[in-house]
């Protein structure tokens, strides 16, 4: 037996190797993979506020970034990463443009290979529009400039390629003098090409963009009575920039409480698409809630618009099947169409790939449920011919998602941005994609990988150590059969028969005791996280079984080894070797990191 120094000495040396593996951890720079086509979602840095990241790629495969960040004196500023085909930071600064409260940033290559910057900031107390050309180096080669009059105040707009492959930019004036959308061409050395052009006076919230023929099409709100928004569509052949009246779509209701966000206007070969969120902030007990909308139609025909309700599960391990489509996913998890599925109850901030193919990839928010809680993270539905077919998750990280920013590159692969709540007013940015040569490298064992998996698996061994009274619990009704059983017979050399036959009654009387006393304890193994749902029933009942397989071989080794083997010394080298393998394989699953 233990003195009490010594036990006194055991308890404080397992706290303080405790203490010491947790203070050891290394921040992970990279989230899990979980899907079978996306990387792993690599942490950039930190923007401030809940703002999207700016998205483009190059004719290289290099993915440009920017977002609003914190400058070094501690000022708001534009922060730009370039990012090249390994996925490797090859480019990092903080933009040399003088910005106040800057928001909303966006990124658009032209025909002639510039990169075309637009972003919304604060002047004389109003919120207006800014552009510049940013370089090769990141450096500001034009601009910047404000791109409406003076008396007009910007809250939303949309860059975009025109049909002469020119920067082109419509945005919302939502000042009391000329309201509406507008829209103004760029040319390649950052000068506006004559005067902006009024298309739709008392519209807001403008999406626009441009299919293979060049023609522009473009949807917008209009308030039309109190709490009551509606979308309009119209279209421009060879991008032929005329005041429109527009086509009305639908009706949007946006009571008091409820957060809007879009239209999203996105384009396949067939069809044109808007989509929109609605998000309800709950109060008390209520968490927050939000609805994903979709409107489809065939190009040219907006009068056959169809409404839908965008319903994503909210499992964290959906089932996939084999996928052939234009863009670079392989896998889906398909939603067959008409079928009622049992919806998150939060899906939000659509995000919609420029271009127009077979099927059209957009990002979405959306609660996903995990073992221990609850977050929205980024996900990818795809739509083909007016419909939704399919889903991917894209990254399962530790904290709450927002703002997905998504583009395709000339090898129609992916790449994916979002921000993670990282405190108040600290975001983290994330990046992801399924370009082979970046997500070979983003998906690799890095050594912090390795640091971390190590201390997290010594954490949850350590905890496990408190489990050991619990081991009680399943093994007390063996016991009590053991015991009655040499009560009765009297016999406990395993070389007989009826020994043997007790032994093997205890056994599955220990396995039953354990799963059904302690069902909670057992219903998570770890890694199952990783596992399509159709395994979960046969791993959560397989790995007792093969535990306990483990302890009889033990038991074999025993009798084997053994002079004379007994009943009792067989039953505890079996109890003792099964709860020692449970609580090393459950304990991780029990304390996760």
């Amino acid at each position: 037996m233990l003195s009490k120094k010594r036990m006194t000495a055991l308890i404080l040396l397992c706290l303080l190797t405790t203490a010491t593996l947790g203070a050891c951890s290394v921040s992970p720079d990279r989230s899990p993979k979980v899907s079978p086509d996306w990387s792993r979602g690599l942490r950039l840095g930190h923007g401030y506020l809940n703002q999207p990241v700016a998205l483009a790629v190059d004719e290289a495969q290099t993915v440009h970034l920017t977002w609003c960040g914190w400058g070094e004196d501690g000022s708001s500023r534009l922060h730009y990463i370039a990012l090249n085909q390994r996925g490797r930071v090859a480019m990092e600064r903080d933009l040399d443009i003088p910005v106040s409260r800057p928001s909303r940033p966006q990124l658009l290559f032209d025909e002639a290979g510039h990169l075309h910057l637009a972003w919304i900031a604060s002047s004389d107390g109003k919120d207006s529009l800014y552009h510049a050309i940013i370089g090769p180096d990141g450096e500001v080669t034009a601009g910047p400039q404000r791109l409406p009059p003076a008396d007009q105040q910007v809250d939303r707009f949309q860059l975009y390629r025109d049909a002469a492959g020119r920067a082109a930019v419509v945005w919302a004036n939502i000042a009391k003098a000329g309201p509406g959308i507008y829209q103004l061409t760029i040319d390649e050395n950052g000068n506006p090409l004559g005067q902006a052009t009024l298309i739709a006076p008392d519209g807001h919230s403008p999406t626009a963009q441009v299919d293979n023929a060049g023609t522009l099409h473009l949807m917008w709100l209009k308030e039309v009575a109190y709490a009551q928004e509606a979308l309009y569509y119209a279209a421009f052949p060879r991008s032929q920039i005329t005041p429109a009246s527009g086509v009305r779509l639908t009706e949007l209701i946006v009571e008091q409480g409820l957060l809007l966000e879009g239209p999203r206007l996105g384009l396949d070969t067939g069809h044109v698409y808007a989509f929109w969120s609605i998000e309800r902030r709950g109060g008390g007990l209520e968490g927050p809630r939000a609805e994903a909308w979709y409107l489809s139609f065939p190009v040219n025909d907006p009068s056959a618009s169809i409404r839908h309700k965008i319903d994503l599960p909210a499992t964290s391990q959906p089932d996939y099947a084999a996928h052939q489509g234009p863009y670079g996913y392989s896998r889906l998890s398909y939603l067959p169409p008409g079928q009622t599925i049992y919806g998150s109850d939060f899906v939000y901030m659509p995000a919609v790939v420029s271009g127009q193919r077979e099927e059209l990839p957009v990002m979405f928010i959306v609660m996903l449920r995990t073992r221990t809680e609850a977050l929205p993270q980024p996900v990818m539905a795809v739509f083909a011919d007016g419909q939704i077919k399919g889903y991917q998750l894209v990254a399962l990280t530790e904290s709450l998602s927002t703002q997905p920013s998504i583009a395709a590159d000339s090898n129609a692969d992916l790449h994916v941005a979002w921000s993670d709540l990282a405190g108040a007013w600290d975001f983290e940015i994330y990046y992801a994609t399924t370009a082979p040569a970046a997500a070979a490298w983003l998906n690799r064992t890095s050594s912090a990988d390795i640091l971390n998996g190590a201390l997290a698996l010594g954490l949850s061994m350590l905890s496990g150590i408190g489990l050991i009274p619990l081991t009680g619990v399943w093994i007390l009704p063996a016991l009590i059969w053991v015991v009655i059983y040499y009560a009765v017979t009297g016999e406990d050399d395993l070389a007989l028969r009826k020994p043997k036959i007790g032994l093997g009654i205890g056994a599955l009387i220990y396995l039953l005791a354990k799963l059904v006393f302690v069902p909670s304890f057992l219903l998570y193994v770890p890694g199952l996280d990783q596992l399509p749902e159709r395994w979960h029933n046969l791993v959560i009942l397989g790995v007792p079984l093969l535990i306990l397989s483990v302890a009889l071989g033990a038991v074999q080794i025993y009798r084997r080894r053994s002079e004379r083997p007994t009943l009792f010394p067989a039953f505890f080298v079996l109890i003792l070797c099964d709860a020692a393998i449970t609580l090393l394989v459950y304990s991780p699953g029990i304390f996760p990191r």
